[in-house]
């Protein structure tokens, strides 16, 4: 059976569980979500709660593909396991939703509700 080949520039798109896991922790933590001023720790914990359970998800994908956790295996493969998770430029996207929603969605001390 042939299998196709990584392409030459590197990595798959998606990264392995440890380092994706360490990823959503860095970037919440920069993004303006931590910030106590910015919205309420109930919203960060949401956040936090459903990103790690994308974690855990693309490791039980990986687990159901045979993929190891902490090694890279087939291209097939991957892309299978990726599905079930973000790349980094997906991961960005989806905290500036977040954080574009929430801001919607806040009612500042005395103003109008609509």
């Amino acid at each position: 059976m042939l299998h196709r080949q990584w392409p030459t520039d590197g990595a798959p798109t998606v990264p392995l569980p440890a380092v994706l896991r360490e990823m959503v922790h860095s970037k919440v933590a920069a993004s303006e979500l931590s910030s106590t001023d910015f919205c309420s720790q109930a919203f960060r914990d949401s956040v936090d709660t459903f990103l790690e359970g994308m974690v855990a998800g693309y490791e039980e994908a990986r687990r159901r593909c045979g993929l190891e956790l902490d090694s890279v295996g087939l291209l097939e493969l991957e892309e299978l396991a990726a599905q079930s998770c973000m790349s980094e430029p997906e991961l960005d996207m989806f905290l500036e939703e977040c954080k574009t929603r929430y801001q919607m969605k806040r009612v500042d001390p005395g103003s109008t509700v609509r």
